[in-house]
């Protein structure tokens, strides 16, 4: 299972538990479950058949994808929280960290790609404090070791390309991580900022003969 399906998983695990009539299932109550996706591969982490779970029965889900913007995630935040579910999983730190701004009551489990005390979504790690708990993984530092991996592979490369979202908390600290790390390894890094996928597209389409040897 990935990481961020088994902080689902443990959402689901404990509200089902804490129902206070597990015996008959009629009586038990539906807990409401957000969830507020920055999308693409995060999609696939969201489901709750294998976990033994019945959509309906145990918890109903109200998942939101808003597919990098985070404009929509302000809007998916808010909105969930009017309608009082109980509570909301935010997948990626950009994402948690908007929905911890513009929401003010309702509780949050996170999974962050970044540092969650760095990133202000908690107090600390033995003290988080406040209505946010979750887990983190180490993704914003690999961009070193992407770079490390490249020149092992290919000692002779010069100049690598990197696209970033200047506007995504852990883009930022991934692209500083890399810098750090190609003035380490003797390599130019050439930055390219893209707030979209289809100014993705059209940048890699833009790219020049012999303006980077890789990407990263």
């Amino acid at each position: 299972m990935r990481t961020s399906g088994l902080v689902l998983a443990v959402i689901l695990t404990v509200v089902v538990l804490a129902s206070p009539s597990m015996v008959d299932a009629q009586q038990a109550r539906i807990y409401r479950v957000g969830v507020v996706l920055q999308g693409g591969s995060y999609s696939a982490a969201v489901g709750i058949k294998d976990l033994g779970l019945e959509e309906g029965k145990q918890v109903v889900l109200h998942v939101r994808d808003t597919k990098g913007d985070l404009k929509a995630v302000e809007a998916a935040a808010s909105r969930l929280e009017r309608e009082s579910v109980d509570v909301i999983y935010a997948v990626a730190t950009s994402v948690a960290v908007v929905v911890k701004r513009v929401t003010k009551r309702v509780p949050i489990v996170f999974y962050a790609g970044t540092d969650p005390v760095g990133s202000g979504l908690v107090q600390s790690f033995r003290h988080p404090g406040g209505r946010l708990t979750g887990i983190h993984s180490q993704f914003a530092d690999l961009g070193a070791k992407r770079l490390e991996l490249l020149m092992a592979m290919a000692p002779r490369i010069r100049r690598v390309v990197t696209f970033y979202n200047a506007d995504n908390p852990v883009s930022e600290q991934s692209l500083k991580v890399a810098r750090e790390a190609a003035r380490r390894l003797n390599v130019e890094l050439v930055e390219r900022r893209v707030a979209s996928a289809e100014v993705l597209r059209a940048d890699l389409r833009g790219l020049r003969p012999g303006e980077a040897d890789a990407f990263s």
